[in-house]
């Protein structure tokens, strides 16, 4: 067992990880992103000896940042995509050549103007560094305090 399980490090970084999962939830809805969003569900914590591994998909940056006007297009196929599962029909029709020519024109659109960016990253880094800051004073203080009375009784 490494020591930083005797400890009650992991305990403590399990905990850690419970809290930044309602923390980010928290801070993206605060910005305009839907709590039933891929994004949010997208979100991952894996506990490492070093600390808390955080990871989201790939367009976790491009919904922060938004994107360029006539930079790079979107692809047309996760366009496709989006709109069925956000029930964003055609007005032409409902077959696949009017969901790529929707697409086209969604795409067109996002090339000349751009998307404007949801700016949330630097909020929820500094929501993690306060929470780990608060959790972490919790953690060392309650260890100190046993470590004083375990001092204290074995005289």
């Amino acid at each position: 067992m490494a020591s930083w399980e005797k400890d009650g490090m992991k305990e403590f970084l399990k905990q850690l990880i419970n809290q930044l999962m309602l923390d980010h939830v928290l801070v993206l809805t605060e910005h305009g992103i839907r709590v039933d969003s891929n994004l949010i569900k997208s979100f991952e914590y894996k506990l490492k000896p070093s600390g808390v591994q955080v990871s989201a998909n790939f367009y976790y940056e491009y919904v922060d940042r938004g994107r360029k006007a006539l930079v790079k297009k979107v692809p047309i196929k996760p366009l496709i995509r989006w709109m069925k599962r956000y029930g964003i029909r055609p007005y032409t029709g409902s077959k696949q050549k009017d969901y790529i020519r929707a697409a086209f024109a969604i795409q067109n659109s996002i090339y000349k103007n751009g998307i404007v960016g949801k700016k949330y990253h630097s909020k929820l880094l500094e929501k993690y560094g306060k929470t780990a800051a608060d959790k972490l004073a919790d953690y060392l203080a309650k260890k100190i305090m046993v470590d004083v009375v375990d001092a204290l009784t074995f005289k």
